[in-house]
């Protein structure tokens, strides 16, 4: 048997053992995460963030700012729209946008 055929005859073995690890790396991956990179808030307290109780809103949003992500400006931003009509919730609104523009450093 000549080496090229040993090498090419290794080669979907190779390849095979590959992908499998990668499925072990990224299995291991996705369960190795800590509990903290797991840990969102539950979407009840963003939804108490948009609530015309001053109180209960800034609670939630301090609790949302203790874990901040990048991630959760979408999601304000869409409550703080969705919240805009005139009347008490434009308030609502400003406070959502205020803790945006606090927690992201841009302007909205």
């Amino acid at each position: 048997m000549s080496r090229q055929t040993c090498i090419s005859g290794l080669i979907p073995v190779v390849t095979a053992a590959a992908v499998w690890l990668l499925c072990i790396g990224v299995a291991d991956l996705a369960c190795g995460q800590s509990f903290q990179d797991r840990d969102h808030p539950e979407i009840g307290l963003f939804l108490q963030a948009t609530s015309q109780d001053g109180a209960l809103a800034e609670g939630a949003l301090r609790q949302i700012a203790a874990g901040w992500r990048d991630g959760y400006a979408g999601i304000v931003w869409d409550l703080a729209r969705s919240g805009r009509p005139p009347g008490p919730q434009l308030f609502q609104f400003f406070r959502l946008v205020d803790f945006l523009q606090q927690q992201t450093g841009q302007e909205f």
